[in-house]
């Protein structure tokens, strides 16, 4: 991807030798137009100058020049070029260094006047004018025209036909426009050399404005640079950088703060999982070490494989609890969603433990709803009803009450577990998803309980797009609720 530093030094710099080339031809038009419409204007009155001299006099068109100086009609460097047309096609002059060749004609064959830029008899670049006109009559002959028209009303009208009748002339003036193309030729090279220096200047200027701009990121990344996981915590600086950068660094303290919390969570992991095996593992050792103390009969032995067995099972319901939960959090789990009937899974699965929970002298509440139709996974259900039933079976108090409740309001079915004598307290019920949490001394070891049955059971119940929440009250219910996306009303009439 390249520097950044890089990237903005060459970004600015072409757009400002972009900017800096389009306000140069904007320039050089601007003025190129200015000494054109100057040139053009000098060659105008010139040319109205010289028609001036145009006159009409005895039914013909006399040339009066001997009045003006024309030696630039005479120049051997840079002459102008002169010729007139009486009508349309009849040349009645040319300039002397025009000699037998002909200018173009830009007037029209009324009167007006136009410009055009030309190649001159010479081959050098030209801007020619033409005017067409009518030249001015002799003032001897227009008081005897007006006299004669003023005898009478009925007279003769060849006086007025005769005046009708003098002719268009067309006069065209060219002059070489080396001056011109000159004038622009200095200012293009002055502007070329005013602009390379310009962004020559402003490249250095940039180069040291970025580079101070990028400080502040230089210094965000040390900062970033002596983070480790022992300091995390800490994060960076609410004003560590401009105000750019901020949404930046916000993000990046959001992730530092959940990455503390997954050390934090990876180092509670450690230090509860030891804590989990040393129990059942000292226990068995116990046993081994008293077996092994002496020697025994047959029948000592085998009780004593007898009492290792349980710790064994448990240590294997932990171990594979931990396996099915990585499977969960990588996705490894394959869900086959069928139509489940929901209370009679949840009846079903309060068969396995109803021993357990005669043994406590539990009291079984049910309220079962209609229409107890779900489309999900039947593994990852009963996996969820099996530990939210078997939690509150062990945790209740003895002789205490299970309420077992489901829900279907809005077709989203839901399922409620609760048991009384609840040792959790209010601000910490949620906290009974997290890995090995122990709330309270009855969720020890010592009774059979690794403290992942609920975290299995968030890990599932989110894979089946739903959502679990636990509510507690130290002293009285211990409340597990979980709500279950609606069936595929589609999918259950294919089903069916």
């Amino acid at each position: 991807m390249g520097s950044l530093r890089t990237r903005l030094l060459i970004g600015t710099s072409v757009g400002i030798a972009v900017v800096l080339l389009v306000m140069g031809l904007l320039l050089h038009v601007l003025v190129r137009k200015s000494l054109v419409e100057q040139f053009d204007g000098a060659l105008l009155d010139e040319a109205r100058m010289l028609a001036s001299t145009v006159e009409f006099e005895d039914g013909g068109v006399v040339l009066d020049f001997a009045e003006l100086d024309l030696l630039s009609l005479k120049e051997s460097a840079r002459p102008a070029y002169l010729q007139i047309w009486l009508g349309e096609d009849r040349v009645i002059y040319r300039s002397p260094a025009l000699g037998l060749g002909n200018l173009l004609n830009p007037s029209g064959p009324r009167i007006s006047e136009g410009f055009l830029w030309v190649e001159l008899p010479d081959g050098a670049h030209g801007r020619s004018v033409g005017i067409t006109f009518r030249p001015r009559q002799d003032p001897d002959e227009e008081d005897e025209a007006e006299a004669g028209e003023g005898e009478s009303e009925g007279a003769d009208e060849e006086d007025v036909v005769r005046f009708a009748e003098i002719p268009l002339v067309t006069l065209v003036l060219a002059r070489h426009t080396e001056p011109i193309d000159q004038a622009l030729a200095r200012l293009l090279a002055r502007l070329s050399l005013v602009g390379l220096l310009a962004l020559l200047v402003s490249v250095a200027v940039l180069s040291l404005v970025i580079h101070r701009s990028l400080r502040p990121l230089n210094r965000l990344a040390g900062r970033i640079g002596m983070l480790d996981e022992k300091n995390l915590s800490g994060g960076l600086a609410e004003h560590a950088g401009p105000r750019e950068v901020q949404p930046i660094i916000d993000q990046l303290n959001n992730l530092l703060d959940r990455l503390d919390r997954a050390f934090d969570r990876e180092r509670s992991f450690s230090a509860n999982m030891a804590h989990e095996l040393r129990t059942p593992l000292s226990g068995l050792r116990a046993i081994i070490d008293v077996v092994l103390a002496r020697p025994r009969a047959g029948n000592d032995y085998r009780e004593g494989l007898e009492e290792c067995l349980p710790i064994t099972l448990q240590m294997q319901e932990m171990v594979s609890r931990l396996l099915y939960q990585a499977r969960l959090e990588s996705g490894q789990v394959d869900m086959q969603p069928e139509p489940l009937q929901i209370n009679r899974l949840v009846r079903s699965t309060w068969g396995t433990l109803e021993d357990r929970a005669a043994q406590r002298g539990l009291e079984v509440q049910w309220s079962l709803g209609d229409n107890d139709i779900l489309i999900t996974d039947a593994a990852l259900f009963g996996l969820v009803m099996h530990n939210i039933l078997g939690n509150a079976v062990e945790h209740a108090d003895d002789r205490g009450t299970v309420r077992i409740e489901t829900a279907f309001n809005g077709s989203a079915p839901s399922i409620s577990v609760a048991n009384s004598g609840s040792r959790v307290p209010s601000a910490s019920a949620e906290r009974v998803f997290e890995r090995f949490w122990r709330g309270d001394e009855s969720r020890s070891s010592g009774r059979g309980h690794s403290g992942l049955g609920l975290t299995l059971v968030k890990r599932a119940v989110t894979m089946m797009g739903g959502q679990v929440v636990a509510v507690s009250e130290a002293g009285g219910e211990f409340v597990i609720t979980v709500t279950l996306p609606p069936p595929d009303l589609d999918s259950l009439t294919d089903e069916i």
